[in-house]
């Protein structure tokens, strides 16, 4: 488990194994829940195109706009 890395003062991504940026975590993190709740609306619903899918990205008010920023 790692954190994303977006504290003030955390940006470096020092806690993070070998060569993984912050970007990547996030990246990887977006991809794989995506895919999740793609596939649990297929199990309970059946299939849905991307297409008829709308994703919306919030993060919380108090964060720093520089870590605001790299999630977007």
């Amino acid at each position: 488990k790692f954190k994303l890395c977006l504290a003030e003062g955390n940006l470096s991504a020092s806690s993070l194994p070998g060569d993984v940026s912050t970007e990547d975590v996030i990246q990887h993190y977006l991809k794989h829940i995506s895919a999740l709740a793609r596939q649990r609306y297929r199990e309970a619903f059946g299939v849905i195109s991307d297409d008829k899918i709308g994703w919306c990205l919030t993060v919380p008010a108090m964060w720093s706009e520089r870590a605001k920023d790299t999630m977007t």
